[in-house]
């Protein structure tokens, strides 16, 4: 969520911007809530071994992102809470909900947030 997040501990996972100025210009440079739900395309894609899930929400909601495999298998949720407006980034590394290391190949992940759904595919490579 925008302004706050879980604790990191691989410096490639932490990500931050810096705004420097007067209260007035932070203030005109922060976004705004999002308008509109969505789902975005992971980074990296194919990936190997961390990829990030992004997805905006737009009124306060229960939401779910989960990844299946090619069979429709679910192998890991990565969230599933109530989710106020804002911008999500969630790693993954490639493991299922276990902590096992998934084999190459198609996965998709699929985010469910009120009335909102949208399924997208990844590619992990060894």
């Amino acid at each position: 969520q925008l302004g706050e997040r879980e604790p990191v501990s691989r410096e490639t996972d932490a990500r931050f911007t810096l705004l420097v100025g007067s209260a007035d210009f932070v203030a005109k440079s922060l976004p705004g809530p999002p308008t509109r739900t969505a789902l975005y395309s992971n980074r990296p894609n194919p990936f190997n071994p961390l990829t990030v899930i992004r997805f905006d929400v737009a009124k306060p909601c229960d939401a779910r992102l989960r990844i299946y495999d090619l069979t429709g298998a679910l192998v890991r949720t990565l969230y599933d809470d109530r989710a106020e407006p804002g911008g999500y980034e969630l790693p993954w590394q490639g493991l299922d909900d276990g902590g096992r290391r998934l084999a190459s190949g198609v996965y998709f992940y699929r985010l469910e947030a009120g009335e909102f759904s949208e399924t997208k595919k990844m590619v992990l490579l060894k």
